[in-house]
């Protein structure tokens, strides 16, 4: 029984991470600890103990290892912290069963155990992402996702941050050469539906909500102030800064990490010798935004 218990929960010998981070909290964890001892080491480089206890969390090795700065991490805090992320979901759950909602707190509650579980893969983002996928399709009674966006605009736009972010950390798989112009090929055109598909449904969304407030209200505009209110839906810099134009950005910043990986790294010596580099950018940027997914999520 123990040699079972110990095969389906190897904690002994394998890390709080993978070779390659899962984009979740630890691996922003593990770069503020290499960061911390960067700075230890260049400022006080007599104070530290020896070279062997400086974090080997970017050796790309799977094996248990010690942070150098920050306090160590053990399964049963991964543990806590997993439940107590799910918390939110459960409860909201419990309070308010639906059965159109089970799916999106099934997936909320795998996205809470994808960023603070012990030694996750990169892939399970796949147990989050698709429980969501189908919360989308299911949310709306009318059929159409701009119908439900009408009173889940947060739901949505956390859906195409974490999809985004999802999908382009898993881009390192496949790592080949030949493979490239493929791999970045679908994540670009399934990045440009996805944020099409959030631009229509929030300006639908938003039209029919107005539309519905102002039956209600019985409002009736002047054509003066109904064609200022549209100037005012056509500014730039509103579109630029809202959350929309953030995920856009977002999705900008993943063409700079794949740039710097395909056409700076290789042919830098200095940085070509820092073989986990790329790897470690794309943990850190694409957790940045699964975990901006699940705050978004929660809020």
């Amino acid at each position: 029984v123990i040699q079972i218990f110990a095969r389906m929960f190897p904690f002994e010998g394998r890390g709080l991470c993978h070779a390659y981070w899962a984009p979740n909290i630890w691996a922003l964890y593990n770069t503020v600890d290499k960061i911390a001892v960067m700075a230890w080491t260049t400022l006080a480089p007599s104070s530290f103990a020896s070279s062997a206890s400086l974090s080997n969390t970017t050796r790309g090795l799977v094996e248990a290892f010690r942070h150098a700065v920050l306090p160590e991490v053990t399964p049963r805090h991964t543990a806590v912290l997993s439940v107590l992320a799910m918390l939110p979901a459960l409860r909201h759950t419990w309070l308010r069963p639906d059965p159109r909602e089970f799916a999106q707190s099934a997936g909320v509650c795998a996205l809470a155990a994808f960023l603070f579980g012990w030694h996750v893969h990169e892939k399970a983002v796949l147990t989050a992402t698709l429980p969501l996928a189908l919360a989308v399709l299911e949310g709306s009674e009318e059929g159409t996702v701009a119908a439900w966006f009408r009173g889940h605009e947060s739901e949505l736009r956390a859906f195409c941050l974490l999809h985004l972010a999802g999908c382009a950390s898993l881009l390192p798989l496949i790592y080949t050469t030949f493979e490239l112009p493929v791999k970045v090929g679908i994540l670009v055109g399934h990045s440009a539906l996805l944020l099409a598909l959030l631009d229509r449904a929030r300006g639908e969304g938003t039209r029919g909500h107005q539309a519905t407030r102002a039956r209600e209200v019985k409002v009736k505009a002047t054509k003066k102030d109904a064609e200022k209110a549209k100037m005012s839906t056509r500014a730039p810099c509103s579109r630029i800064f809202s959350i929309e134009g953030l995920i856009a950005f977002y999705a900008l910043g993943l063409g700079l990490v794949q740039a710097f990986e395909s056409l700076v790294h290789p042919f830098v010596p200095r940085l070509a010798r820092l073989e986990f580099l790329p790897l470690m950018l794309w943990s850190v940027y694409c957790s940045l935004g699964v975990v901006g997914a699940f705050v978004m999520y929660n809020l």
